[in-house]
Parts: C-alpha cells; sequence; structure tokens
C-alpha cells in the first residue's frame, strides 16, 4: 500500500465534494446545522471509542490540551478568519453575504485542516498504512 494515499483520497473527496455542493446547492439549505449535529456527535463518539481503546489515552488527551493551549496563544482562529476575509475580498462577484462566506470558510477550515481526525488520520495512514479513520 502507498503510504500517504489516504490522505490524498481524503484530500480530494473534501474538494470535490465542495464544488459539487456548491454547484447543486446554489441557495442556502434550510436548518442546515441541525441536520448535520447528527454527524457531529458520530464523529464526537468515533473519536471517544478510538480514544479510549488506546494504551496512550492520557498522552493524547494531553497533546490536545496543549494544542488548544498553543492554538489560542497564537491565536489561529482569528489568523483563519482574516485569511477568509482576505480570500472573499479577491475572489468576491458581487453575489452571497460575506459574512457567511466567512463563517463557512472558517468552520470548514476549523474542522476539515485541524479537526482531531484530520490529524489523526493521516498519522495512522503513513505510520501504520491504517485507512479505517
Amino acid at each position: 500500500m502507498i503510504p500517504g494515499i489516504g490522505t490524498l483520497i481524503n484530500g480530494f473527496g473534501v474538494i470535490i465534494s465542495g464544488v459539487l455542493a456548491r454547484i447543486i446547492f446554489k441557495k442556502e439549505l434550510k436548518n442546515f446545522e441541525e441536520n448535520l449535529l447528527p454527524l457531529g456527535l458520530l464523529v464526537l463518539a468515533l473519536g471517544l471509542r478510538e480514544s479510549l481503546k488506546s494504551p496512550d489515552f492520557i498522552f493524547t488527551l494531553f497533546a490536545v490540551l496543549v494544542g488548544a493551549i498553543i492554538g489560542s496563544y497564537l491565536k489561529i482562529e482569528d489568523r483563519i478568519k482574516i485569511f477568509g476575509d482576505k480570500i472573499y475580498l479577491r475572489f468576491e462577484k458581487g453575489e452571497g453575504d460575506k459574512t457567511k462566506f466567512v463563517e463557512s470558510y472558517l468552520t470548514t477550515t476549523l474542522i476539515v485542516i485541524t479537526g482531531p481526525l484530520a490529524i489523526i488520520g493521516p498519522f495512522f495512514d503513513v505510520v501504520e498504512s491504517n485507512l479505517e479513520l
């Protein structure tokens, strides 16, 4: 198996699904956040299940805590939002609402790029050739 193939598949999946969603759902979906809540809870349950299986659970918990502290100190979320504002200004075409675009960008970035599964998944992919996550 090729190391990192799962990470590439995930990246292309995110890009393709984002483009398709933009094409198919040109107007805002009602109650979209409420519909995604069960998916978020499923991801939370999967993360808890996998972390409790690990013999290094305390180490993982400590690493997440340190990461949260460092992220807050470096103001990563604020910087991502500023970058989102710059992207919007660069590619603005006069349609839609700036706030919704930046919020969508921020949420997607925080979940897909910096979320726990986005970090742990590629790690298991490369180190253990495990594509389960």
